[in-house]
């Protein structure tokens, strides 16, 4: 079976991740973590991702969910042989957006889960 990250998957993520650099007008500013990535709201990083721009809550939300859509959902869809559900879906989600993708495709806890 193929998973998309629930609304409570999403809800859990975001509330593990936080949403860095909220200006007073409601709008939301790159910075850089603690390895020096620029990074933005729930943690979106990539080659668009710029210190001085200004994102709208609703451009963190889409950043967040294609990210999920594109990188995350996929790895776990793709390793994962065994059945799971939902909830074990979206606890992985939170997991694998932690750790990466390439640490969870090596990692002994998918080895062991697969097993």
């Amino acid at each position: 079976m193929t998973y998309s990250t629930s609304l409570n998957g999403i809800k859990l993520l975001k509330q593990f991740e936080g949403c860095e650099k909220k200006l007073p007008n409601g709008t939301i500013t790159p910075c850089k973590d603690i390895v020096g990535v620029v990074t933005v709201g729930y943690g979106s990083t990539g080659p668009n991702i710029k210190m001085g721009q200004i994102y709208t809550y609703d451009q963190i939300e889409d950043l967040l969910i294609a990210r999920l859509a594109k990188e995350f959902e996929p790895c776990i869809n793709n390793n994962v042989t065994v059945a799971i559900n939902q909830k074990m879906f979206d606890a992985m989600i939170c997991f694998v957006y932690n750790i990466g993708v390439t640490a969870f495709t090596h990692s002994t806890f998918l080895r062991k889960l697969n097993a």
